[in-house]
């Protein structure tokens, strides 16, 4: 009789997992062990070499923030008593010396402007002697003219009180007397016997003479166009040419 063999590892249940590491040798414990132990090292030198996410993010955001903060500021050390002092002497110093650049620049402007009126003063001083030169210019042509035409304007009759008084004199003459005087710059005394009547009078009245003084008048204004200038001294009446 044949004895056959019989198997005598365990047939396992359904259901039930069996660790096959269980019925390992000790030869086939150490092979395991051993790649377990490779591939260990493999994980960590990958894990080295290449960081996480996580990781490579954090560090991107702590760069980012370094670069966006400003230095803090550093407070300069206050001044001492001496900077101090030694900064109001230069303000001080400044202040003078800006003083005496403004009090120059003033006498400066003085200066000039005193020249300037000086310079009007002669100005104004030349441009009334021209005006005078002008004036005594026009003063001695219109004389002038009025003399060669002194019968042909405003002449009118007048009668003496004591010298000769039935005489009927023209006005011609003695308006040339009186344009002459004017030409020498002085005026001439009217005689207080000189009246204006179709009679003879020997006392002729204050308004006969008055008349003559107004006929007078109109006669060299008619003249020269400028009304001469009646002037009452001593009792008597002086005409000027203006």
């Amino acid at each position: 009789m044949d004895m056959k063999e019989i198997d005598m590892e365990p047939t396992p249940r359904p259901g039930i997992k069996t660790d096959s590491s269980q019925n390992l040798t000790p030869e086939d414990d150490t092979i395991a062990s051993g790649t377990k132990k490779k591939g260990l090292k493999k994980s960590l030198s990958k894990t080295r070499g290449k960081p996480n996410s996580e990781q490579s993010s954090s560090s991107n955001i702590l760069s980012e923030t370094k670069g966006d903060l400003d230095p803090l500021p550093v407070k300069p050390p206050p001044p001492s008593s001496d900077s101090s002092h030694t900064s109001e002497e230069d303000n001080l110093g400044e202040n003078v010396s800006s003083y005496k650049i403004l009090e120059a620049f003033k006498k400066s402007v003085d200066s000039r402007i005193d020249n300037l009126n000086r310079q009007f003063e002669g100005l104004a001083d030349e441009m009334s002697s021209v005006q005078a030169i002008v004036d005594k210019d026009i003063k001695m042509r219109s004389l002038e003219w009025a003399m060669d035409n002194v019968t042909k304007y405003g002449v009118f009759k007048y009668r003496h009180a004591k010298i000769e008084p039935n005489t009927i004199y023209e006005s011609a003459d003695l308006v040339r007397s009186v344009l002459m005087w004017f030409r020498k710059g002085f005026g001439t005394p009217i005689d207080n016997d000189i009246y204006i009547s179709d009679k003879r009078w020997e006392n002729p009245s204050a308004v006969e003479k008055e008349l003559f003084r107004d006929k007078l008048s109109e006669h060299i204004f008619q003249l020269t166009g400028r009304k001469p200038r009646l002037v009452r001294k001593n009792g008597k009446f002086i005409i000027h040419y203006s």
